[in-house]
């Protein structure tokens, strides 16, 4: 997401993002158009993961 749309999420207001819930890995999330993107990974607590950036 954006940054205007990270911070209405941090707020708990309505925020648009990219991507989804995958139950399978990895997931290729494509990036909709340039720019500076955050990448925000929710998991349940105690989960273990890991996160890397492709770029093209």
């Amino acid at each position: 997401m954006d940054d205007s749309n990270l911070a209405a999420y941090q707020r708990g207001a309505s925020a648009r993002y990219y991507g989804g819930f995958y139950k399978r890995l990895p997931a290729r999330i494509p990036v909709p158009h340039s720019g500076n993107w955050n990448i925000l990974l929710e998991a349940p607590g105690g989960a273990r993961y890991g996160m890397s950036v492709i770029r093209n």
